[in-house]
């Protein structure tokens, strides 16, 4: 997991989930409670499946996002209902998914808790 902000320096979680298609899944509380800010509306509605089942999910675009030191601008993103163990915790805990991952050269040190980002927007690694 890594840290980053949503919005006006809101805090969040965000777990490394390489698997996942999309480029960030936030939790449904993170949009209903004003703290963020999207720029446009609601793009799309559906159900959105993986190995945790099935959920409802709204895609829009964020306004800002922090994460890996960067400064995101009009961001795709996802609100999903978080899984429960996720709801118990303090701070928001969502995903950033292959689709952002791909922007990236991601060095781990596990035996640290280290990671070392390198944005690559032009490569689009595999």
């Amino acid at each position: 997991m890594v840290e980053a902000q949503i919005g006006n320096g809101h805090p969040i979680w965000l777990i490394l989930d390489s698997g996942a298609d999309n480029e960030l899944t936030l939790p449904r509380k993170c949009r209903n409670s004003g703290r963020i800010s999207w720029t446009r509306q609601v793009a799309a509605q559906a159900t959105a499946a993986g190995v945790g089942g099935a959920v409802a999910s709204t895609y829009t675009w964020i306004r800002s996002i922090s994460v890996f030191g960067l400064d995101l601008k009009d961001m795709p993103a996802q609100f999903e209902q978080a899984p429960e163990a996720f709801t118990r915790q303090t701070r928001p805990v969502g995903r950033i998914g292959g689709a952002f991952l791909k922007n990236f050269r991601l060095t781990m040190d596990p035996q640290r808790n280290l990671i070392w980002p390198e944005w690559l927007p032009d490569e689009k690694t595999e």
